[in-house]
Formats: structure tokens, C-alpha cells, sequence
């Protein structure tokens, strides 16, 4: 299926038709037969695309290679999902672009049920996958169940630093908390993969990711209405200010708890 789009689209563009494609356009069915499904029996429709339009020069020039990406990246993604369903064993080693992969998703796609699915399946985890499911919950104000996944992340509850705490120090006690956390569960399978692989996973927890997580636990406190909250934000826009996560001509679009401290929307600093 993923070829034959591919090969649908190169043939739209050699006739100049631009005709990018979403996971929200898609579905994907299977005619119901007895027996083992067949891969053959399956079926890929396109809802209407309102946004197909004969291309022109306004269009970046690499407008055709993104667009067969996006269209790959559905494929990407289900495949990632299928893993996941099947696994073997009680979670499953992800490598750091597959984790990138799911990571995207949950940014632009994820419902509930998947989000559950890389909680229960994807260990250990990535920094930045991580931050797009506390980001998922903050957004959709599951605040309780943010907190809970990054205590989980972090292998014990995230507490306030003691006044006065440097970022840089704050920084690194929190990466020996992840380090702590990774050793203690064990995670192997079987390869003899498993200490280069935690160096990578540990390598991921980066000063900005860690404040874009910060800021995630201070976005729950406004919304649990913690006591804490305003130390949560000072704590967040101190970490901001020695690693800021939006970053000059940066492509990526900061998330709403980094656009609140890094602008200081609920005014904590001068308090």
C-alpha cells in the first residue's frame, strides 16, 4: 500500500499536481474472509483531499519530497503501532528515531488509547517522547495523570529545588534521578544492547528537553491549583533563561507552557 501511494503521488506531481496527504485522510480496510488475514485482502482509501491543487511557484522547492514523506510517515507510524500490539516481551526497545517517530505523532495525532499504549509498551523512553505525552496531558488538562508520568519518568516524585539552586544544578541532579531510574528497572532484551542503549536514552534527557519538562510540571500546578504553582514557573523560568527552548529562527512551534515562560504570561517573576 505504502508503494503504491507513493508511486499515485510521483505520478500526481511529473503533472504538476500538488496533493499532500494526512493520516486523517486515510483509512485503511480489509475484506473479512475466514482464515489468517491476508496483507493482500487489505485496502487504502483517500477521503477527498481539499487541499490538492495544480502546484506553483510559491511552493518551496522541496515540496514534493515533503509531501511524500508526510505520506510515508503514516505507514511509519502503523508499523511502530503493529510492533508495539505484538510484542513479545512487557516492553519494547525502541531505537531513538522510532521513539521520534511516536513522539511526532502524539504531537499532531495522538488519542487517548495510543498515548496509553506507548505508557504501557515503550521503556526505557526518551526524553523527547516523554515530553510530548506530559505535553498531551497538560493540554487536555490531565493534570494528575502528567504529574504521574513524570514522576514515573523521573523514578520518584518531582520536587521543588531548595531556593537559590542554580539551573545547572537542578539540571544535573534530575539527570542522576533519570539515571537512577534506569538502572533500577532492568530493561533488556536479550541482544546484550543493554547499557550502550541506556547511555542513549540518558544522553537524550538534554538541558532544554528537561526544561520544556519542567515547564510541563509547572503548567500541571496551575491547573491542580497547587500552593507551589508560582515557584513551579520561577523554578521553569530560570531554567529557561540558562537553556532556552525557543531558539532564534527555530522551525519548531514552542508549546504553550514554553510560550507562558518564556513570555511570562502570569507575571511570577516580579512577584
Amino acid at each position: 500500500m505504502e508503494s503504491r501511494l507513493v508511486a499515485t503521488m510521483r505520478l500526481l506531481h511529473t503533472h504538476g499536481i500538488s496533493f499532500p496527504v494526512s493520516m486523517r485522510q486515510m483509512a485503511v480496510c480489509m475484506w473479512i474472509v475466514e482464515g489468517d488475514p491476508d496483507l493482500s485482502l487489505f485496502s487504502l482509501f483517500l477521503w477527498h483531499n481539499e487541499n490538492a491543487a495544480w502546484a506553483s511557484d510559491t511552493m518551496p522547492s522541496t515540496w514534493q519530497d515533503d509531501q511524500i514523506a508526510d505520506a510515508r510517515y503514516f505507514f511509519h507510524v502503523a508499523k511502530v503501532f503493529v510492533r508495539l500490539t505484538n510484542r513479545s516481551t512487557r516492553y519494547a526497545l525502541l531505537d531513538i528515531p522510532t521513539q521520534r517517530i511516536l513522539a511526532t505523532y502524539i504531537n499532531k495525532d495522538a488519542v487517548r488509547r495510543r498515548v496509553d499504549l506507548c505508557l504501557s509498551a515503550v521503556a526505557p523512553m526518551t526524553a523527547e517522547l516523554a515530553f510530548q505525552i506530559a505535553l498531551w496531558f497538560a493540554r487536555y488538562h490531565e493534570a494528575r495523570e502528567c504529574c504521574e508520568f513524570l514522576n514515573s519518568f523521573f523514578g520518584e516524585p518531582m520536587v521543588l529545588p531548595e531556593p537559590g539552586t542554580s539551573p545547572k544544578a537542578i539540571y544535573s541532579s534530575y539527570v542522576e534521578l533519570r539515571g537512577r531510574a534506569l538502572d533500577s528497572h532492568g530493561y533488556n532484551d536479550g541482544n546484550g544492547l543493554e547499557w550502550r542503549y541506556y547511555d542513549e536514552i540518558l544522553n537524550t534527557l538534554s538541558p532544554v528537553m528537561f526544561t520544556r519538562l519542567v515547564c510541563c510540571r509547572a503548567q500541571a500546578a496551575t491547573i491542580l491549583c497547587e500552593g507551589d504553582e508560582r515557584q513551579w514557573w520561577r523554578t521553569a523560568m530560570a531554567l529557561y533563561d540558562v537553556f532556552p527552548t525557543i531558539i532564534g529562527n527555530s522551525k519548531s512551534i514552542p508549546s504553550s507552557p514554553e510560550r507562558i515562560c518564556a513570555n511570562d504570561y502570569y507575571r511570577f517573576r516580579d512577584e
